[in-house]
């Protein structure tokens, strides 16, 4: 890209129109005391480059003047040898144009700006939109930060076009991508879990339910804590309370009991006395156990037998009252049928009444659609009229102001030639009136005439004169004002003939015309769409659904008198009484079931005492020996007691083998140990009976929580939990151990990445400092300079090494873009002021090499020691001219023809 011209109005110090014309797009110098606007003129070019003309910016409102205005700021470029005009108006009358002086063509506003975005390269290179432009007090070292200033944008987009080349900016690219990942996760600076982020919520997640699952675990071990305590106490009080643990019980005590008694015996008898007794004892045990035992079968067996005969009149009952529910049912399953028929009916009369309303309703649809439907087709009719007649009308309002304009400056252009025209006056001597025609009419006594065309003047009996006007009368050095008015005319024809008109007037009427139609159609769309929001097919089906449903609505051939909603109340309390026959029905059937469950019941008891009746009488002999059996018993246990009251009288006979003393307190203590612990057996059960019972309540608690269902659909979240975590940790190690590799890649990429700049930048530097070189950071920034005896920070050299070497980097930039192809423009705003007379002269050399390759700027307060430098070098001297219509040509400096320039025209502030 190469500029070729710029020209400013109402921006900075420059309240009327400037130009700075023919710049050669090599070396260019513009020479000139402080506050001529220098430094002005390339901040309005940076504005008209990087801002859109729409832009309300404080930096664009900082670029008007003290006294207002609206900046107005256009450029000529030279982009791969196409001519392009580019002009924007900021704030006021906001516009933007682009021109294409070499085929004409023209784009205005948003078009002009998207066409600029791909002409000067901002499709995703945005540093190419700016110029490499160096403002005064920034060329004593390169920005640190990308976005400091208009340069940092090209080094850094000349950092990844030169580690591309290596494939480091790809890593870099991707290392960033990892590292964004990462962050997602974990912290850049602690590593820990981001708060919030997936990481953070994942542990949070599975932590929250690794304590609700513990503590659902915790209420189920409870619960079977419980279960096993129920299970124990359950296993106690069945033992504690079997028949066989109650006699075992009374068995010892009795035992106590005897041991006391035998105790006496003994302390009264010897031990031979003693065996007797214990050997008769036992006859008579048996002998009393048989007795109680045969005792106990009889009155078994009548106890059976009584409640078998109370069973079977119990039965009997029950039967009878099966009956009676069996008659209840039936008749309960009557009134269900007769109000289920009855609901039928009611119902089959709601259908036809809600059938014959469903019909009414369709029809009035279809009547509202069909009376809506006419409403839009009368409409539609109105609109494709009234986009008839548009379409016949080629007024516009774009078209319309044009020639408004073309009118106006029609005016203008005959008021400037009346203006500039030279006029002539007659005044007749008193027989000379109406002797002099101009164009065949009579001039009359003192008459005044511009004279702006050839005129031929008649005087009868003299001869005729021919007059001509000057031919730069009000115009420019190229054209004549009457040319001027007559290409106005002529384009003001074109543009009357394009819309058919004859006048301004009939030009507005055509307008005024095309808005009535505009109004009419928008009222008709409004109309249409109040009629057919969804449009007239919509409608129209609509209305085709709506009669179908009319025609397809049963009509019913019996008046039913009830309103639909009667009718639907009436089924509503036939459904209600439905229901209740249905619960009572279910009532009876629910009773019917429990006699069912108690007769069976009742005979599965009479079977069971039936089996034990038989099993009772299977011990006893027949009930004629009963009375016999009964007898013998009887005279054995005599006999038994005979025999033990005889040994006890034996016994008793030895009083002097009485036993006292520690011994036989023992044996008392027994028996009151038996029967305390007969005691404690009843206290034991019922504090068992308790403690089971609060332990069932509790269990009943547990199954109701549903302990169980809530730990399984813990446990299977946390399984979801616990995976979900694991793949994020996967990926927080996988993405870290990427982050290293990478960085260990990029370090080694740094020093190829320098390659591009320093290769082009050390021999610059060599002119300078023939034993120097430069050593660049990995941001492309000078770090320091290195000497052959001696390393010095770039910070720490002097002012004007500093400036000369950050010049230095600046054209190795634009060489480098130069070689990949993308032609930059060098602006230098007073960036030599501190060089010595030498390093002025080599940096000038410099440049004008550097300008071989790419277009390089100059601007400079210091014309006396500068302007013989670039003399010597053939550089283009540039210098402000007033942005005049048709001037361009005539005010371009003449001190050095340009080496190239556009071929396009000047501009002119009207255009």
């Amino acid at each position: 890209m190469k500029i070729r011209a710029l020209r400013l109005a109402e921006v900075g110090p420059f309240g009327a129109p400037v130009a700075l014309e023919g710049l050669s797009g090599a070396l260019d110098v513009m020479t000139g005391a402080n506050e001529t606007g220098k430094s002005t003129l390339f901040a309005a070019l940076g504005m008209l480059l990087a801002e859109r003309h729409t832009s309300a910016a404080r930096t664009v409102a900082a670029m008007r003047p003290d006294a207002g205005g609206a900046p107005l700021i256009e450029a000529d470029f030279e982009i791969d040898g196409r001519e392009l005009r580019l002009r924007k108006r900021f704030l006021a009358q906001r516009m933007a144009r682009l021109e294409d002086l070499g085929s004409g063509e023209i784009w205005h506003g948003a078009d002009a700006e998207g066409m600029a975005d791909r002409l000067f390269g901002a499709d995703g290179r945005s540093a190419l939109r700016h110029l490499l432009w160096v403002a005064q007090g920034a060329s004593f070292g390169l920005p640190e930060k990308p976005d400091a200033e208009l340069s940092a944008g090209l080094a850094s987009l000349i950092e990844r076009e030169a580690a591309d080349a290596t494939g480091a900016g790809e890593v870099r690219r991707l290392g960033l991508e990892v590292r964004e990942r990462l962050e997602q996760y974990v912290t850049a600076r602690t590593g820990k879990p981001k708060t919030n982020g997936g990481y953070d919520v994942a542990l949070r997640r599975r932590d929250e339910l690794a304590r609700h699952l513990g503590e659902a675990r915790g209420k189920e071990d409870a619960a079977t804590t419980r279960l096993a305590r129920k299970t124990a106490l359950v296993a106690e009080r069945a033992a504690s309370a079997s028949p066989q643990a109650v006699e075992a019980l009374g068995a010892s005590a009795a035992s106590a009991r005897q041991a006391v008694a035998n105790a006496d015996k003994a302390r009264e008898q010897v031990r031979a006395a003693s065996e007797r007794v214990a050997a008769r004892q036992a006859v008579h045990d048996q002998a009393r156990l048989a007795v109680e035992r045969f005792a106990k079968l009889l009155a078994e067996a009548g106890r059976i037998a009584q409640s078998r005969a109370d069973g079977t009149a119990r039965l009997h009952d029950l039967v009878a009252q099966r009956a009676e529910r069996e008659a209840h049912a039936v008749a309960a399953q009557a009134a269900l049928d007769a109000a289920e028929a009855l609901l039928k009916s009611a119902r089959t009369d709601f259908d036809q009444a809600n059938a014959t309303a469903l019909r009414r309703a369709a029809l009035a649809e279809a009547a509202e659609a069909e009376r809506r439907l006419g409403d839009a087709r009368a409409a539609s009719v109105a609109i494709e009229h009234a986009q008839a007649r548009l379409s016949a009308n080629s007024a516009s309002e774009a078209a319309v102001e044009a020639i408004r304009r073309l009118f106006a400056r029609l005016a203008a252009i005959d008021a400037r030639i009346a203006a500039a025209a030279p006029r002539a006056a007659f005044a007749y001597l008193p027989a000379a009136v109406g002797r002099v025609r101009i164009d065949g009419a009579v001039v009359t006594d003192g008459q005044r005439i511009t004279i702006d065309r050839p005129m031929q003047l008649v005087i009868e009996g003299i001869g005729t004169i021919t007059i001509e006007p000057g031919q730069g009368v009000g115009a420019g050095a190229g054209r004549s004002a009457t040319t001027e008015r007559d290409e106005t005319r002529a384009e003001l024809a074109h543009a009357l003939h394009l819309i058919g008109a004859a006048d301004l007037d009939t030009a507005q009427a055509l307008l005024a015309s095309r808005r009535h139609d505009e109004a009419d159609i928008a009222a008709g769309r409004a109309r249409l769409g109040a009629a057919a929001p969804a449009g007239i097919a919509a409608l129209e089906a609509v209305h085709r659904q709506a009669s179908a449903r009319a025609g397809e609505a049963p009509a019913s051939d019996q008046a039913v008198e009830a309103t639909p909603a009667g009718l639907a109340l009436r089924v509503r309390d036939l459904e209600t009484t439905v229901s209740n026959c249905r619960a009572a029905t279910a009532a009876v059937e629910r009773e019917l079931k429990n006699l069912a469950g108690s007769i069976a019941g009742l005979e599965m008891q009479l079977s069971a005492e039936l089996r034990q009746l038989v099993d009772t009488e299977a011990e006893l002999p027949q009930p004629p020996q009963r009375d016999a059996r009964a007898s013998d018993l009887a005279r054995s246990l005599d006999e038994a007691v005979s025999a033990l009251s005889e040994a006890v009288r034996e016994k008793t006979s030895w009083s002097d083998a009485d036993q006292q003393g520690a011994a036989y307190d023992a044996l008392i203590a027994a028996a009151k140990r038996a029967a305390e612990q007969q005691v404690q057996l009843a206290q034991r059960r019922a504090s068992l009976d308790r403690e089971i019972a609060e332990l069932e309540g509790a269990l009943r608690r547990d199954s109701e929580d549903g302990v169980g269902a809530e730990i399984a659909r813990l446990e299977e979240q946390l399984v979801t939990a616990e995976a979900r975590l694991a793949d994020i940790q996967t990926d927080v190690a996988a993405f870290q151990t990427l982050t290293a590799r990478l960085e260990q890649i990029g370090a080694s990429h740094r020093d190829q990445i320098l390659k591009p700049v320093v290769a082009r930048l050390q021999p610059l530097l060599g002119r300078l400092f023939p034993d120097a070189r430069l050593i660049m950071d990995e941001k492309l920034v000078v770090a320091s300079l290195e000497r052959a005896d001696r390393r010095d920070p770039f910070g720490r050299v002097s002012g004007g090494t500093r400036e000369q070497i950050a010049t230095l980097v600046r054209v190795a930039y634009a060489d480098l873009m130069a070689a990949n192809g993308i032609s930059m423009p060098l602006v230098l705003d007073d960036a030599l002021v501190f060089s010595d007379d030498r390093r002025l002269e080599i940096m000038v050399d410099l440049l004008a090499a550097a300008s071989q390759r790419h277009q390089v700027i100059v601007l400079s307060c210091h014309a006396r020691a500068l302007d013989p430098l670039m003399a010597a070098q053939s550089a283009c001297k540039l210098a402000l001219t007033p942005w005049l219509d048709g001037a361009a040509d005539a005010v371009r400096p003449r001190s050095k023809p340009p080496r190239s320039r556009a071929t396009g025209p000047a501009s002119t502030l009207n255009q």
